[in-house]
């Protein structure tokens, strides 16, 4: 047929068009394409040339109509056929569409309404993806005008016509066409009807102007479309756009809004509301509100009316009007609540609204939006409202009734089932299937109106404009990763009993888990007395509000009673959003409250039931392409206002009318399934993971996050988002000392802007990396940056009245923060200079801020922050106390430090019981909330400040029991006044008699406060004990200071031999009577009795309680040592030393020792950190600090401490050298015989110095001991032997000590440091002038450059200079004899004298040969233990070391430090096997090239460490600065040092600067892989390597390293002056010499030779030369090395040489004894020869 119409010729072009449509009907209904598009398309070019062809005044009106149908249904045709045929091209759908436009224009040419519907119709659907994007909605508004047109058109052409029943014959196709398109063409619900699809083009069109924010144009569609569309309902969307649009424009909407009185009460008041957030004024937007409230009057609708008083109330708080309205609309929301109509029992059951209680209340509904009202509540009414607590206490027991109305209908419910068939399973399953059916079922037809959706912000648009492109993500992999996790965990936290009751306590609700069948009950309980989709109607919204009542229940310090509300929204998130992820963040911080409570077990279960995946493809798949898809949209006009709430900056008003904090976004759903997230709401969520990982120290995934995050906000333009991510990077790059990263951060944030809580944050985090910084006046710059956003926060609370307490609070804590600054500084400035005139302003300054700041803080209710203002005016006080030297006044500033002290722990025990007591007791046992260690804390801070006075009012009882008996003392009591009452005089005498009880009583309140806290219950112990102590200094009859006296403690033991022991009472006879030499009477018989009564019961109390003390004392020693805490162990071991004294000499040198342990532990630590500040140098740069912040958190019963420490452990030598062994007290039981330790130790304030020796006992009798000649062999087996005895034999003493202090001078102390430091610094610039003079002609110019000195400098400056040195250091070395000559003097070292001298190993390897002979030990080593500030004298000068008998003096930092280098780990022992295979592998090539490797044959010694000498490495003169003539030249004096020894120096390996440079890996391999390492250059040896490496660094293999370092020329000058100008003072610090030993030491070197100061070339080269002779040639250890060259004349001299194998005679030894007898009169000592000293392991000899 087609072929037939196509081939004829047709004479009438009418019915040509007529057949060849219907042909491409039939076509198109059979489905065949092809044929129904030749068909239409011949139809359509068959009418383009009858219109051309044709006159149309001279055709008749009905064939003009019906050729125009007949065009119009094949158009239609041409275009159905294309959609049907699409394959996913988009561009067909663009082309169709244009067909269904010709058609509708055809249609209203032809005046037929049908077909221009019908073609509408097809046009809707066809362009229905397009309606969703701006960009798609701007080319559609010129074929939408063209319909509604078109449809106009024939709507008054269908008006004209007269009606007539009959049709033309000509007609019949469309009459088809018309019925068959009805009923074949499937549209959706609603579309059929005309007049809503005529509204929906309306709306469309006006859309399109909307997007161009062209109001005016389409608020003329919208009458346009009012005046042409018939009045009928389906006006209403427009009327509904017009008023929105009138309302914006400040327009009278009046009359549009009455078009809606036929509508229901809810829909009023979600018109009202809507209009609300649209209206620019503040007066149109309150009458909005008003409306919307009052509209609602129905008994159904009260629910909406609830939620419209809550908004209004936040509305009203937020534009400042009076807090008394919206606290009043919120009590109208709470009342109607309260009397809703309850779910009753029973229809019998009456409703009384006279009694109400929570009891009554069982909707979920009714109690969320309870909850809802009082967390508001508490948020307008403020903290300092009385009813702030009582609202926030009320929205937690909402929660908690919800819980309990849910798990009560969940367990009916499972009570049910369980009595119910088995096959009552299988409807569940159907069950499920018809829910997860139920989202595709939900999605409407774009066509349909939009619903009336609660949750939707703006309703301008057509519901296809709400829809979003996203699918639901697959959950079968979410869902296999819960049963999982699940899995593994459920087994270990297993609830007991039934699962419907609520957890008993704070603990159960830590390690609550929902189970599964209550989740499930939950799902399916449709009593509206469960939580689930019926009954949380908006759950992102609940769960926002639950977050602010979390906020207000940590801001009132209930931070356990979070956990219910924590775990009902884990419930709403897992079961009611449907969100693993925001499951997830819920989990976080339950584990961060859990942790913040001490409950680790609990802690690690939530943070293990999250995984370690905290964001997920499909997380950021789904918002790429909603993002993509949001970016096709012109910006909306909703969301252009919606952009920059919460984000404006001081001085704009927030004019967000739903977030009251500073978290301004409530999550969304997903507009598809209605439940998880939106794919843009992830963002957010991501942010708020990134904070709680903050708080739990999980650093790499925080920063993934907001990485992620802060991209994302970027892509969504959210500047409040991007705001909050770089302030919360900036808080990751202060944790990981990146504080110049943090200023840059928090620069830009600031600059977009925040709200209050934000610029507080941000302030407080530039502050902490103003003051992380290592930059001089750092602490004046933050106090001065704080101080300019105080007074730019000040004027902000005039402006909004309604946040005058928390901005308030924010200007007090700002204040606050400024003083405690100041007072670090002073405290800081005191420690480093010790000038007390100074420090009193100081001081005072910041002490008259905080009695201000105290008062703000009481007034706007924040409690806990006035008694930290308190306590730190205490602390001043005592600071002033203890540097004061008046009498009067340290008891004045000690009386009011108590006092303030005691007011603060008054009031915070009265908070904490107030607290404490909102719950039973037997529900809070275990716990340990932040509010209880802060009250702690300040216990333990007053306790201190009555200790200090404890001790002042000892030692002035003892000072007048002391002078009782003078007869200055009884006149001057007969002759003083009375003090008066309210004296200080008199407050301090009576504080003084009960001081002991008050310290008693607060240390027993303290036992209930340290609940997992080892911290602070170590402090409490050591505290306890040194109030003991004091307790029985008091009561001592003598004074404390007599028991370190020798003659008193001789005395004393032999009277506590002789008397019974303090547990028995004594009995005093008294009728005993003492032998007397001269009469007396019967009265003084009776006094004397009576004071020998109250002497020996002082006396027996004295012992109870030292007994006491040192029991408590070495409890909290075993705390702190297993607790790593190195701190308070080094306290409790100095007054273990105190208590002890010299009753037992040994066992206080092992406590002094241990207490010289923690403090060198500790300053090493602040070295190492100074040295790693760089954390992303190295990951024992990230860890170490990691760990130093834990610790000053007090985490320390945390997994992830346990976990860095452990990794430390492993990857790093220095953390293990940093640790306290436990085993300390035996490490002297491992020393060799030969070794004395002198251990000399500071009190903390430098006011007594502490000396002792310890050292072996020899085990020989006194007879051998007389010997000179005895046997070694035996000598070393009895050793050996001793050293087994230990096990299962008897105790026997192998230790002597002896221990002594003496009261010291600080102040001259100070000055000799002084004094060596000014020296030191002399020295170095004396040097640097020999070689660098200043360039005259630049001097002028303020600039000071380096030029080479002249040939030779006079020779009689040189002369002056070097005799004012020694002239100086022999002043020094008297100021330091007289210094240490109290302590030092109490010492006999006479055992040393009678010691034979030791031998080398020449004669060793003589008496090796002969069989009754065995090798003789290295002599007798003195082993210097000092604490740092005594490092840096000259100690190895002192008179009492140059006994010719000692063969060496070394120094150490402490006895773990020297026991770490001599102990020899098994994984070292390892690697040294390892390394001498690799060793014995090398000759094989050195013997290919020809070179004979002599063979060594040297003894070690006994009690030697071996050095391998063959694996020495070397760096000379790296960057080739010496001059190459001067003989002093370190490249040539090395290479004639490698040639004098080539049979021992033929394998050593390394770099000389003038062949090359080593590279920092080359550096790196050399210190790995060598045994001893000798550096021989310019300057300091740590500008030649980078430090973060080197700290990283494990050398155990490295033995020993040399460094003839320290000196000038004028190249390596000017390269040092440039490296060192962008250095910090800190960094500089750390290359000075004790500091480069330290971290040499920390990374595992054994011994080290240094300067103590700056040398020349001339000085450095001898050394060499005699320190190679002695080691390598003489065989000498490093301690005789160093020795030999101490004994050096002068500096210049030749060194002198020590023949190989030979050993003065003893006879030798008695005449240098003649010269010196007592070792009083030694030559005068030169500088150069103390200035290498050894630090270490004296017995090294290579081998």
């Amino acid at each position: 047929m087609v072929k037939m119409a196509l081939e004829c010729s047709w004479t009438d072009s009418l019915v040509q068009l007529q057949t060849l449509t219907r042909l491409a009907h039939y076509a198109h209904t059979n489905h065949d394409h092809e044929l129904a598009m030749t068909c239409s398309q011949k139809a359509l070019e068959l009418g383009d040339k009858t219109l051309h062809n044709t006159d149309v005044k001279k055709q008749g009106t009905n064939d003009y109509t019906a050729r125009q149908e007949m065009l119009s249904i094949a158009a239609c045709t041409q275009g159905k056929g294309m959609m049907e045929n699409l394959a996913g091209k988009k561009h067909l759908r663009t082309v169709a569409s244009k067909w269904f436009v010709e058609s509708a224009r055809y249609a209203g040419e032809a005046g037929n309404v049908a077909l221009a519907m019908i073609a509408t119709r097809h046009f809707w659907n066809a362009c229905l993806p397009f309606i969703g994007s701006s960009a798609d909605r701007q080319q559609l508004k010129i074929p939408t005008e063209v319909l509604l047109k078109s449809i106009i058109k024939a709507s008054e052409a269908k008006n004209k016509q007269e009606v007539d029943e009959m049709l033309d014959l000509h007609q019949w196709p469309a009459v088809d066409f018309q019925s068959s398109s009805s009923s074949s063409a499937s549209f959706y619900p609603g579309a059929d009807e005309d007049l809503t699809l005529r509204t929906f083009l309306y709306v469309l069109l006006f859309q399109v102007y909307a997007d161009k924010n062209d109001w005016e144009a389409g608020l003329k569609v919208l009458d346009d479309a009012v005046q042409i569309l018939p009045r009928t309902k389906h006006r209403l969307p427009i009327f509904k756009h017009m008023v929105m649009v009138k309302a914006r424009l400040g327009r009278n909407y009046i009359m549009e809004i009455q078009k809606f009185k036929d509508e229901s009460e809810d829909c009023l008041s979600h018109m009202w509301h809507r209009l609300a957030s649209v209206s620019p004024d503040l007066v149109g937007q309150l009458s909005c509100y008003q409306n919307a409230i009052d509209i609602l009057q129905q008994k159904e609708f009260e629910l909406k009316k609830v939620d419209n008083l809550l908004g209004f109330a936040e509305w009203l708080y937020c534009n400042q009007f009076p807090l008394s309205e919206a606290i009043k609309h919120l009590d109208w929301a709470i009342h109607i609540l309260l009397y809703l109509k309850p779910l009753r029992k029973s229809p019998d059951e009456e409703d009384s609204r006279d009694q109400i209680s929570v009891r009554d209340l069982r909707s979920i509904k009714q109690l969320e939006a309870l909850c809802r009202a009082h967390t508001i509540m508490a948020v307008i009414s403020g903290h300092g409202s009385p009813s702030h607590e009582q609202h926030c206490l009320m929205a937690y027991a909402f929660v908690m009734h919800m819980w309990q109305m849910s798990l009560t209908s969940a367990g009916s419910a499972l009570k049910a089932v369980a009595k119910v068939s088995p096959p009552q399973l299988s409807t569940t399953k159907m069950k499920g299937k018809k829910d997860a059916k139920q989202p595709a079922s939900s999605q409407r037809s774009p066509t349909t109106p939009p619903k009336k959706d609660k949750s939707s912000k703006d309703g301008k648009q057509p519901t296809g404009n709400q829809r979003s492109p996203t699918t639901p993500p697959k959950k079968d992999k979410s869902s296999k990763e819960v049963k999982q996790v699940q899995s593994v965990i459920k087994d270990k936290f297993k609830r007991r009993g039934p699962t419907d009751v609520l957890p008993a306590s704070v603990e159960e609700w830590a390690n609550y888990e929902c189970p599964d069948e209550i989740r499930d009950a939950f799902k399916h309980d449709s009593s509206g007395c469960a939580v689930n989709r019926e009954t949380i109607l908006a759950p992102t919204r609940t769960l926002y509000y639950l977050d602010l009542l979390v906020k207000e229940l940590q801001a009132i310090l209930c931070t356990h009673l979070t956990l219910p509300v924590l775990h009902l929204a884990e419930i709403i998130a897992r079961d009611v959003v449907e969100s693993r992820s925001l499951s997830d963040l819920y989990h976080l911080r339950l584990s961060s409250t859990c942790l913040n409570l001490k409950l680790c077990q609990a802690s690690f279960y939530h943070e293990k039931a999250v995984g370690g995946v905290f964001i997920n493809e499909i997380e950021q798949g789904r918002f790429r392409q909603e993002i993509a898809f949001k970016k096709e949209n012109a910006l909306k006009d909703n969301q252009k206002e919606n952009k920059l709430l919460g984000c404006s900056k001081p001085g704009d008003v927030d004019q967000n009318t739903q977030k009251l904090t500073a978290k301004d976004k409530i999550l969304e759903l997903n507009p598809i399934t209605e439940k998880e997230l939106s794919g843009l709401s992830f963002p957010y969520l991501w942010i708020d993971k990134a904070e709680v990982l903050l708080q739990l120290n999980l650093y790499q995934p925080a920063r993934l996050l907001l990485s992620e995050a802060h991209e994302a906000a970027q892509e969504m333009n959210d500047l409040c988002a991007v705001s909050q991510c770089l302030y919360l990077l900036a808080v990751l790059a202060n944790l990981e000392k990146k504080h110049g990263q943090a200023k840059a951060l928090l620069e830009k944030a600031q600059l977009i802007g925040g709200n209050e809580t934000f610029w507080y944050n941000s302030t407080l985090c530039l502050i902490d990396a103003i003051l992380g910084e290592d930059r001089e006046g750092k602490s004046k710059r933050a106090c001065h940056f704080l101080q300019k956003n105080i007074n730019i926060l000040r004027p902000l609370v005039m402006e909004r009245p309604n946040r005058e307490a928390e901005l308030g609070f924010i200007i007090a804590r700002l204040e606050a923060r400024k003083a405690y600054i100041q007072i670090d500084f002073a405290k800081d400035f005191i420690h480093g200079h010790q000038h007390y005139s100074n420090s009193v302003a100081m001081l005072l300054e910041p002490y008259d801020k905080l009695i201000h700041i105290e008062k703000d803080f009481l007034s706007y209710g924040y409690k806990d922050h006035s008694t930290e203002a308190l306590m730190a005016r205490a602390d001043i006080q005592r600071m002033l106390a203890k540097h004061t030297t008046d009498t009067v006044e340290k008891q004045s500033r000690y009386l009011d430090a108590y006092k303030l002290a005691q007011e603060a722990v008054k009031q915070m025990e009265e908070l904490f019981q107030h607290i404490h007591n909102m719950l039973p007791i037997n529900e809070t046992r275990n716990v340990n909330m932040p509010l209880m260690r802060k009250l702690a804390f300040m216990k333990l801070s007053l306790i201190e400040i009555i200790l200090d006075i404890f001790v002042l009012t000892n030692i002035e009882r003892k000072k007048k029991e002391a002078g009782a008996e003078q007869i200055e003392q009884i006149i001057e009591e007969f002759v003083r006044f009375t003090p008066d009452a309210a004296s200080v005089e008199q407050a301090w005498i009576t504080l003084g008699h009960t001081i002991g009880h008050n310290a008693q009583t607060q240390l027993t309140s303290l036992q209930t406060l340290y609940i997992g806290c080892p911290d602070i219950k170590a402090k409490y112990l050591y505290l306890t004990g040194r109030s003991l102590h004091l307790l029985a200094d008091r009561s001592n009859p003598l004074s404390s200071d007599i028991h370190w006296s020798e003659s008193t403690v001789e005395v004393a033991k032999s009277l506590c031999e002789k008397s019974p022991s303090p547990e028995v009472e004594p009995k005093c006879d008294e009728t005993e009577t003492p032998t007397t030499p001269l009469p007396l009477s019967k009265k003084q018989l009776d006094q004397y009795r009576k004071k020998a009564s109250e002497l020996r019961e002082r006396q027996i109390w004295t012992q109870k309680y030292l007994f006491q003390s040192t029991e408590v004392l070495l409890q909290c020693i075993n705390v702190a040592i297993n607790n790593n805490m190195i701190d308070t162990l080094a306290r409790a071991s100095l007054e273990m030393v105190e208590c002890i004294g010299k009753f037992d000499s040994l066992s206080a040198a092992q406590f002094l020792a241990l207490h010289q342990s923690c403090t060198a532990s500790m300053m090493m630590k602040e070295i190492l950190l100074a040295a790693t500040l760089n954390t992303s140098s190295s990951q024992l740069a990230a860890m170490l600090h990691l760990q130093h912040h834990l610790e000053q958190k007090g985490e320390r019963t945390s997994s992830i401490l346990k976990n860095v420490e452990q990794r430390l452990a492993a990857i790093s030598k220095a953390w293990g050298n940093l640790c306290i062994s436990v085993q300390h007290f035996n490490i002297m039981n491992e020393l060799p015989p030969n070794f004395h330790v002198i251990i000399l130790q500071h009190s903390e304030d430098r006011s007594l110095l502490y000396g002792a020796v310890l050292q072996k006992i020899k085990p020989t009798s006194p007879k051998e001991q007389k010997e000179k000649t005895g046997h070694p062999k035996d000598k070393g087996g009895q050793q050996k032997e001793k050293s087994g005895q230990h096990k299962g034999k008897p105790f026997q003493p192998t230790l002597q000590a002896k221990i002594v202090r003496s009261t010291v001078d600080s102040d001259a102390f100070f000055s000799l440091l002084e004094k060596v430091k000014l020296l030191k610094e002399e020295r170095m610039l004396n040097l640097l002038d020999q070689v660098l003079s200043p360039d005259k002609t630049l001097q002028d110019e303020g600039l000071r450059k380096w030029q080479e000195s002249s040939a030779q400098l006079d020779e009689n400056m040189e002369d002056e200079d070097e005799q004012h040195f020694v002239s100086e250091f022999q002043a020094i070395l008297k100021d330091m004899e007289g210094y240490l000559k109290p302590v030092l003097s109490q010492f006999d070292f006479s055992e040393l004298r009678l010691q034979s001298p030791a031998v080398s190993p020449a004669d060793s390897g003589k008496g090796k040969g002969d069989s009754g002979k065995a090798l003789e030990d290295i002599g007798q080593c003195v082993i210097l233990l000092v604490d740092k500030s005594l490092m840096e004298l000259p100690l190895e000068a002192l008179s009492i070391f140059q006994e010719e008998s000692i063969s060496s003096v070394s120094r150490d930092f402490s006895l773990q430090m020297f026991y770490n280098r001599l102990h020899k780990e098994e994984s070292e022992s390892e690697g040294r096997k390892d390394g001498k295979s690799a060793k014995e592998s090398k000759p094989k090539g050195e013997q290919k090239r020809g070179i004979k490797i002599p063979a060594l044959n040297r003894v070690l010694l006994p009690n030697c460490l071996p050095i391998d000498i063959h694996n020495v490495k070397y760096v000379v003169d790296p960057y080739n600065e010496a001059r190459r003539k001067e003989t002093d030249n370190p490249e040539q004096i090395f290479k004639t040092v490698l040639e004098r020894y080539e049979l021992f120096t033929h394998r050593w390996d390394g770099f000389i600067g003038s062949t090359h440079c080593p590279s920092q890996a080359e550096w790196e391999h050399l210190l790995n892989n060598c045994s001893a390492f000798i550096f021989y250059g310019m300057e300091r040896f740590l500008c030649h390597i980078l430090l973060e490496r080197l700290v990283a660094m494990k050398i155990p293999e490295c033995q020993l390293i040399m460094l003839l370092e320290l000196a000038h020329t004028k190249p390596s000058a000017v390269r040092v002056r440039d490296l060192d100008e962008d250095r910090s003072s800190l960094r500089l610090s750390l290359e000075l010499p004790t500091e480069t030993v330290i971290l040499l030491s920390l990374i595992g070197v054994h011994s080290i030779i240094a300067n103590q100061w700056h040398a020349t070339l001339e000085e450095n080269a001898p050394k060499l030369e005699s320190l190679c002779e002695s080691l390598l040639k003489v065989g000498k250890t490093t301690g005789q090395a160093i020795r030999v060259l101490q004994k050096c004349k002068t500096a210049v001299d030749q060194v002198p040489k020590v023949e190989p194998y030979h050993v003065d005679s003893p006879e030798d030894n008695k005449e240098d004894q003649k010269e010196s007898p007592s070792g009083q009169s030694h030559p005068e000592i030169q500088p150069s020869a103390l200035n290498a000293v050894l630090y270490g392991l004296p017995n090294l000899m290579f081998t």
